[in-house]
């Protein structure tokens, strides 16, 4: 027998909304440009809001730099600026026996992960807008909470480049450069500028176990701090936990921003043989915290940071180490 565990009352199923009624961006109506909002109560037992489109992510409220701010901002400067030494270093590895492109390659690169660690603390900026915009109402958590996740978008590919970097980097030793096309073999021995996406790896474990064995390879102590920056920031407890939160809501299931959103679990519970659902005249879920979600990317952005601030410090030795000196040491 299927019990219902709210006493018996007369149920009215909420009515399917025509969606030819909903407010169109083709109706002369509805101003394309201002502040109003998409929102929908009407089908919540309750008046919940259940639905919503914002007009736009951003808060008006005007805040200043923090020294956090500041000190991801000039490392994300710092990696953009070896953008205009790529033709330098070119010639450089053009005279060291470098396939052709591979220091331009390098320097693009990185420099293209530094602006994308820049984009992410001004993500994170304007997240913390809306942190202290008192008039924001409902919008505040789910646009804070959108601007966080876009830090974190950001943040995780100038991750990607910073290991994809390395690795490149690596292919200038001989010694190194045998370990990295013995473990990825379909990346056709990396060559510059491919669009072969097997040559552009995850950072990932299984990239870090090849960067580790590569860097012992060549025996040189300044290879393996190099590469000592990419690791820390793999296992930093920070960074696991925007991965985490990465794989939960791309590949899975992102919690919706309102209270009126669906629980991310069954109505169902079983018991001695019987099954229950719990029907309740008010939706049990429970709205993530985007306070605590825009703490979690900023973390995981400062251990970014950090990371390729020491990377950076040690690329000097590291290149002049792995044949091709381009940097003042």
């Amino acid at each position: 027998m299927d019990n219902c565990q709210d006493a018996l009352r007369e149920v009215t199923l909420p009515v399917m909304t025509d969606i030819s009624a909903l407010p169109s961006a083709d109706d002369p109506s509805v101003p394309l440009e201002g502040t109003e909002e998409y929102l929908s109560t009407e089908t919540a037992p309750l008046g919940e809001l259940t639905a919503v489109v914002l007009s736009t992510l951003f808060s008006p409220v005007e805040i200043p730099p923090t020294a956090l701010d500041r000190a991801v901002i000039d490392v994300a400067l710092d990696w953009q600026n070896l953008g205009p030494h790529a033709h330098t270093a070119e010639i450089h590895g053009s005279l060291s026996l470098a396939l052709e492109g591979r220091m331009t390659e390098i320097f693009g690169r990185a420099a293209a992960a530094g602006e994308q660690l820049g984009l992410a603390v001004t993500c994170l900026r304007d997240a913390s807008r809306w942190l202290v915009d008192s008039g924001g109402g409902f919008k505040t958590g789910i646009a804070a909470r959108a601007l966080a996740e876009l830090a974190g978008y950001y943040a995780l590919s100038a991750a990607h480049g910073l290991g994809n970097v390395t690795l490149r980097a690596l292919l200038l030793n001989t010694a190194s450069r045998a370990v990295i096309i013995s473990k990825y073999k379909d990346a056709k021995e990396f060559p510059p500028f491919t669009d072969n996406g097997n040559a552009w790896p995850a950072f990932s474990p299984t990239m870090m176990n090849t960067l580790r064995n590569a860097s012992r390879a060549t025996g040189e102590v300044s290879v393996d701090v190099l590469v000592d920056a990419v690791d820390a920031l793999l296992k930093d407890s920070r960074w696991s936990a925007l991965q985490a939160r990465r794989h939960g809501d791309f590949h899975r299931w992102r919690p919706q921003s309102v209270e009126g959103g669906v629980p991310l679990h069954s109505p169902w519970t079983h018991s001695n043989g019987e099954r229950t659902m719990s029907i309740g005249m008010k939706s049990d879920y429970v709205v993530p915290d985007h306070h605590a979600l825009v703490s979690e990317a900023t973390d995981a952005v400062t251990a970014l940071s950090e990371a390729m601030k020491a990377w950076l410090s040690a690329l000097p030795e590291g290149l002049r180490d792995l044949g091709v000196p381009v940097l003042k040491t």
